[in-house]
């Protein structure tokens, strides 16, 4: 199962613009997705090695296997999930 992992600041335009993008694909796939704000959770920041924001982390069965920095249109969003799921069927 895809999951999306969303690196987000309130402060961040591009961020706010790339949020329903992510969230109405998520939506059209049934795929969760979990927002951290990097103020908040700088392990997770860590963790994932977000170096700037947006970042968009893609994990199939809990294992990171694409990270997107910053941002992207609803039709690339659609390719990822396509490509994904072709390779991680």
């Amino acid at each position: 199962m895809i999951k999306i992992l969303k690196f987000y600041a309130d402060w961040c335009g591009p961020c706010v613009r790339l949020d329903p993008i992510i969230e109405n694909g998520a939506k059209i796939h049934g795929i969760e997705v979990q927002s951290l704000d990097i103020d908040a959770n700088p392990e997770m920041v860590a963790k994932y090695k977000v170096r700037g924001i947006p970042t968009t982390v893609f994990l199939k069965d809990d294992v990171p296997v694409m990270a997107k920095l910053g941002l992207f249109t609803s039709e690339q969003f659609e390719e990822f999930v396509e490509c994904l799921n072709l390779l991680y069927q």
